[in-house]
């Protein structure tokens, strides 16, 4: 092999001769030439010729484009062969296994049931009007209190102003439903600076509540008392309302309430000199139990005083039975005389929420075959309003209020003595607006003037309640849709209702110059048996 790494047995091809110039010479010659060429043999082939790169890359493109095309047929089968076995699979029948969760049924031990009562009726200041930031109490309430099962206990509240008391029952021993129990409370007060009769219910605490009514205009006063059960701190925030809206009240937040105390608040102090609040309660921490305590003074006369209980949460339905007028001649005698204004009787109302609406205002007499007079005003979103309640002769009677948003209300309530000379003392009272009665219930009335039960049917079918006293023989009320039923009741005396259908009811007292009223609330909450599963 030569260097040039090819055979060398090669023939060569015989070269033209040298210095003819093939393009001067004639055919003739070129011919002669090429046969001697022929003559000499064949000569050494030619390296074939590389094609251009503009062909490499047509050819490397239309074998791409073959390559791609092909794939792309295979993917498209491949895709199709998957969906039919998957839509295949889906009518195919797969085996199938129910296994039983585990889980454990667990029934709650019944723990003690609580309320807490207000305490005596409380005063700034002092008999001689010093310390006239600083609560004192007015005398002793008078309690009454039972249960269905047990022992009650009582405890007064440490750091209590008014001997405000927590009323407990604990449950039996291998009982499984906690005792039922049930509180009230009654004070009258005759004084040259406070008189009348305030009554209020003992209440469970909550996190939040509603209280409807109070002033602090001249001659009002109205204390917020702020009671905590519980072994834990709460802290306490008040949302004030009046007729201009909601208030910025500087302090009303971050109130502290000790465990087992109570905290008393001069509302004048958050909002001065307002004749329609409404405050909104909340807490954290342990519950909290929110009264107001409101008295009247008109010049050197005492006008009477109220203990406000809780009223039922905002609501597009609220009825409140109960409206006992009495001496309802003696009260326009003294609508007249100077600062009286506030002896008339009004509904006050708030939307708590951001939208206006109109509301339903409906008021019907207990007494059978009664008429009922309904009337509409429109309500603004966060105002206070007091609708006045005209032309109301003596009797009972039940408002409702109906809106498309919800409302909370409560109605405000006076009477008139008759005097042998001059004019009478005057009371007044808050009715709130009781939470609707689904389950059996207890309450216990305290001692005051005729006690009087009110039950009223809030739907449209009849219904029956089941009423007795405790331990006594019951008996069955019937109401048609919409009706009430008066049943005179005793001080100091236990009851129990059992309503086919939800009802509310209220206790009521009147007497010469006296008048008071607080709902009657279901028991609390209690937990059934609870399935768990691990």
């Amino acid at each position: 092999m030569t260097d040039s790494g090819m055979p060398n047995d090669l023939p060569r091809a015989p070269r033209r001769a040298e210095g003819v110039d093939e393009s001067t010479a004639s055919t003739a010659e070129l011919s002669a030439i090429d046969a001697e060429v022929a003559e000499a043999g064949p000569s050494r082939p030619s390296k074939p010729s590389k094609p251009s790169r503009a062909a490499r890359k047509a050819t490397r493109t239309a074998r791409g484009v073959a390559l791609a095309s092909a794939r792309a047929a295979a993917g498209a089968v491949g895709i199709g062969v998957a969906v039919a076995a998957i839509l295949t699979a889906g009518l195919v029948p797969l085996p199938s296994a129910e296994v039983e969760p585990a889980k454990v049924v667990v029934t709650p031990v019944p723990t003690a049931q609580q309320l807490v009562c207000a305490g005596s009726l409380l005063r700034l200041g002092n008999e001689s009007g010093e310390d006239a930031t600083t609560a004192t109490s007015l005398g002793t309430a008078s309690r009454s209190y039972a249960a269905t099962a047990g022992d009650v206990t009582t405890r007064t509240l440490e750091s209590s102003v008014g001997d405000s008391t927590i009323v407990s029952v604990a449950p039996e021993p291998g009982e499984t439903e906690p005792a039922l129990v049930s509180g009230s409370q009654s004070q009258v007060l005759s004084t040259s600076d406070f008189s009348g009769l305030a009554a209020v219910d003992c209440s469970a605490a909550s996190t939040e509540s509603w209280l409807v009514g109070g002033s602090t205009a001249v001659g009002r006063t109205t204390l917020i008392t702020l009671a905590n059960p519980s072994d834990v701190q709460s802290t306490v925030a008040l949302g004030i309302y009046d007729e201009q809206g909601k208030m910025s009240a500087p302090g009303s937040t971050g109130i502290v309430v000790p465990a087992r105390g109570q905290r008393v608040l001069s509302l004048a102090g958050f909002a001065p000199e307002t004749t329609t609040p409404v405050i909104h309660v909340t807490s954290k921490g342990g519950q909290i139990v929110a009264n107001l305590q409101q008295s009247i003074s008109r010049g050197l006369e005492p006008g009477g005083v109220d203990i406000v209980s809780a009223t039922a949460l905002p609501a597009t339905e609220q009825l409140i039975p109960g409206l006992d007028v009495v001496g309802a001649s003696n009260l326009d005698q003294r609508l007249g005389t100077e600062g009286s204004s506030d002896i008339r009787t009004v509904l006050r109302l708030l939307l708590p929420g951001d939208e206006p609406a109109e509301a339903t205002i409906t008021v019907v007499a207990e007494s059978a075959g009664a008429t009922e007079s309904s009337f509409a005003i429109a309500l603004e979103a966060g105002i206070v309003t007091d609708v006045p309640i005209e032309g109301l002769i003596d009797g009972r009677y039940t408002v409702s209020v109906s809106t498309p948003e919800p409302v909370v209300a409560g109605v405000r309530l006076s009477t008139a003595s008759q005097a042998a000379t001059g004019i009478g003392v005057t009371d007044f009272a808050w009715l709130a607006a009781p939470a609707p009665i689904s389950t059996p219930s207890v309450f216990t009335v305290a001692n005051g003037p005729s006690p009087e039960l009110t039950v009223t049917n809030p739907g449209s079918s009849a219904l029956e309640v089941t009423f007795s006293e405790a331990g006594g023989t019951e008996q069955v009320l019937s109401l048609e849709g919409g009706a009430s039923v008066v049943v005179p009741v005793a001080g100091r005396t236990s009851y129990s209702l059992d309503p086919t259908a939800p009802i509310v009811a209220a206790v009521g007292y009147t007497g010469d110059g006296k008048i008071a009223a607080y709902p009657v609330r279901e028991p609390l909450s209690t937990s059934g048996r609870i399935t768990i599963y691990p």
